[in-house]
């Protein structure tokens, strides 16, 4: 609901700014894009300062780990100049030319005009006044019948073939030169760094599915079973006697959960399996990439470590998303909730994935992960896209 209040607001303003600024008038934009004849530069100042706030807004926005009212950003992947990208410009363009409307600022005139042929039709019988057009302004019988006189005593225009009353070539070819420039600067904007946005999700499910369990599975956590006997995990983590890896489907949520060894994780599987978390992903001029991190339903004022898996390395390497081990970890809330952000000294991939992993000693582990299964917890994962 919130989503449909937001997308009504921001239509609204939109309309309201396209009517304000007069986009909705087809003279007022064809007087601006005619620029080899009266020329009306007031549009130019609109344009400018649409574009201002959009470029601002844009970056702030994008700033954030996440939309307000959404759980990621969905944004264009293609930055490729294709025929059909140009030809639809070049409509637009022509389109815009010769009636002076696009079809935002064409559904509030086409309402104007709509309303205008209703109030034409109220002509009063008693010869007082008629409406005229959208501005609704009434005009009376008799500045009709001098407007009509003033008429006839001018002399008429002489006619230029080249330059047809119902085709105005000018404001034309200005609007497709228009389109097509701001084309050649999305061009130039597209070739600067754009941000890659992740979601996060548990490592439990993306491992199961990675290694097509029938059973889904998390080998990082483990839950009693007096029957199993000591053995080693699908991840290759040693478990002691009467304990299992936890099966994420098939063990009730409330299940407590323990470390490999047994000792009690002090808390349940639903609490481990909780956690969601963002991450914006921008390159920086040095060649590595700026990694801002948001969490939510982590364990509470708990500390965790960041890093990054490398999948193209067999068997799977880990390295710190910092690259050293130095600025990897980050604390929670009393309410499991964190930011962080870390720079990475290299593009991440396909090849790559971003690692969450809880210390659960209450100690940072510098460069090493610490005792996996045993004093540190493998809890979200986060892939860069193919």
């Amino acid at each position: 609901m919130r989503q449909v209040v937001a997308a009504l607001f921001a239509g609204a303003l939109f309309g309201l700014g396209l009517t304000v600024s007069r986009m909705i008038d087809p003279a007022k934009v064809l007087g601006f894009l005619d620029v080899a004849g009266s020329w009306d530069p007031s549009l130019a100042l609109v344009l400018a300062g649409a574009a201002g706030t959009a470029a601002i807004g844009y970056r702030l926005v994008l700033g954030r780990a996440r939309p307000m009212l959404a759980d990621s950003f969905a944004l264009p992947t293609r930055r490729d100049i294709d025929l059909r990208l140009l030809g639809g410009a070049a409509l637009f363009g022509v389109g815009w030319g010769l009636v002076g409307l696009c079809p935002g600022a064409g559904a509030g005139w086409a309402r104007h005009r709509i309303r205008a042929r209703r109030d034409l039709r109220d002509f009063d019988a008693g010869g007082n006044g008629i409406i005229q057009g959208i501005r609704g302004r009434v005009i009376t019988t008799a500045e009709l019948a001098a407007h009509a006189e003033l008429e006839a005593a001018q002399p008429c225009a002489p006619h230029h073939p080249k330059e047809h009353p119902m085709l105005p070539t000018r404001p034309i070819l200005f609007s497709s030169a228009c389109i097509l420039a701001s084309m050649t600067g999305g061009a130039w904007a597209a070739s600067t760094p754009e941000p890659t946005h992740l979601k996060f999700e548990t490592h439990a499910a993306f491992f199961s599915a990675e290694t097509k369990q029938t059973k889904p599975i998390d080998p990082q956590v483990f839950v009693r079973d007096a029957g199993v006997a000591e053995g080693t995990g699908p991840q290759g983590i040693k478990h002691a006697a009467g304990f299992r890896p936890a099966l994420i489907d098939a063990d009730a949520k409330s299940t407590p959960l323990f470390n490999a060894q047994g000792t009690p994780l002090g808390f349940t599987l639903a609490e481990w399996l909780a956690p969601t978390g963002q991450a914006t992903m921008t390159p920086t001029a040095a060649g590595g990439i700026l990694i801002k991190l948001n969490f939510e339903h982590l364990r509470p004022s708990a500390t965790y470590s960041l890093f990054e898996n490398h999948f193209d390395q067999k068997p799977v390497g880990f390295t710190p998303l910092d690259g050293a081990g130095s600025a990897n970890s980050f604390k929670t809330d009393a309410k499991g909730h964190a930011t962080a952000t870390v720079t990475a000294p290299q593009k991440l991939t396909h090849d790559n994935a971003i690692l969450v992993i809880l210390d659960d000693d209450g100690q940072t582990h510098g460069a090493s992960r610490g005792d996996i299964g045993v004093n540190a917890q493998h809890q979200l994962i986060a892939r860069p896209p193919g």
